[in-house]
């Protein structure tokens, strides 16, 4: 199973493409697994490791402090580096970073020259920029990935177009003597094709006769039966 990070090689080369890349997974959860190593991965050193003191604190912590000693011997050989304050301030300045990335940075400001101690700290975390812009899209492409191949599981279900009504000449009849039974004043005409189109009972030519009206039943009623 390719870890996170030979997942996030693939994901960052320049002719990356999101079929391509799906293409060479052979099986789904190894991009689950790598968005979940990278989202953990984006979190900050301190609130990973809170307890950022020499005697109690975590690995990443002991790695961050582990690179940026030789920065300090390297620049300023004079200094006494085993007491540690520079380091310590510098990595509880850097603990916003996430440790991988902070230790990352570390490792290749050693090749920088400072004149200044405070000049590694903005030269550090310009490094790390970088570091997480490259992660962030990594992160990213991963997650394009992951979304071709929920889709490529569970393709839409194709909708059937509903076919419009086919009237018969017959049938606009029948309707239209239901309007004219009903005192409605809408009409329907066929057009041809198995076609209607909207009326009116003036535009189809009738003539109201009183017959439009609702049956009502024998008009005698309310009046006095003949003697």
């Amino acid at each position: 199973m390719p870890d996170a990070r030979t997942l996030g090689k693939l994901v960052l080369q320049e002719d990356w493409s999101i079929k391509g890349a799906v293409a060479l997974i052979e099986h789904p959860t190894d991009i689950s697994l790598a968005i979940e190593e990278y989202e953990y991965a984006h979190r900050s050193l301190i609130e990973i490791e809170p307890a950022l003191n020499p005697q109690v604190e975590g690995s990443f912590a002991a790695e961050l402090r582990k690179w940026l000693k030789p920065i300090g011997m390297a620049n300023w050989p004079e200094a006494n580096w085993d007491r540690g304050e520079w380091l310590s301030a510098t990595m509880l300045a850097l603990s916003d970073l996430p440790p991988k990335v902070a230790i990352s940075a570390a490792r290749q400001a050693i090749h920088r020259d400072f004149r200044f101690p405070n000049e590694v700290k903005p030269a550090i975390r310009e490094i790390a920029t970088g570091i997480i812009e490259r992660q962030r899209l990594a992160l990213h492409r991963l997650k394009l990935m992951r979304a071709e191949i929920e889709r490529a599981a569970n393709p839409p279900v194709p909708q059937i177009e509903e076919q419009p009504k086919v009237w018969t000449e017959e049938e606009v009849a029948q309707s239209n003597a239901m309007f004219r039974r009903l005192g409605i004043s809408t009409r329907w005409r066929y057009v041809g094709n198995g076609e209607v189109e909207n009326a009116t009972a003036a535009e189809m030519g009738e003539v109201d006769t009183g017959e439009n009206q609702a049956d009502m039943g024998d008009t005698t009623i309310g009046k006095a039966p003949d003697q």
